[in-house]
């Protein structure tokens, strides 16, 4: 599970050895079978394309959050989808056009906990 904490080049030299390291478990089999049709073979998930390695955000937290919060609104409000589409228009005006440059040249705009602050630092350092 912690493939995606690797370069993306090593991703497959380090399945194939886990792979052949593995016991004769159907679950294993059908698991590390998942894993190299959906991750290390795949065109549409290749490995360069998962591969959080060296990366701060690895996961899509915020976008969720952002997520629940605009289902909120809407369903509160009951919202068709014209009503929808506004609000989706305003929330895109609201956003300011400094953050998305930030975040367009790969500035991290986030706190972070120091219990994670302390896991990246030992993910860098690994």
């Amino acid at each position: 599970m912690a493939l995606p904490l690797l370069p993306a080049a090593h991703m497959g030299p380090v399945y194939e050895l886990q792979r052949q390291q593995a016991t004769d478990s159907p679950a294993v089999t059908d698991l590390l079978r998942y894993m190299e049709t959906t991750w290390i073979v795949s065109s549409l998930w290749p490995p360069a394309m998962l591969s959080v390695y060296q990366q701060q955000v690895r996961t899509n937290n915020d976008l969720e959050g952002w997520h629940r919060r605009l289902n909120n609104v809407a369903r509160r409000a009951n919202m068709s989808f014209y009503l929808l589409v506004r609000l989706l228009h305003t929330e895109a005006q609201s956003t300011e056009q400094h953050i998305v440059r930030l975040l367009s040249e790969g500035h991290v705009l986030r706190r972070t906990s120091r219990r994670y602050a302390a896991l990246n630092a030992r993910l860098e350092t690994l």
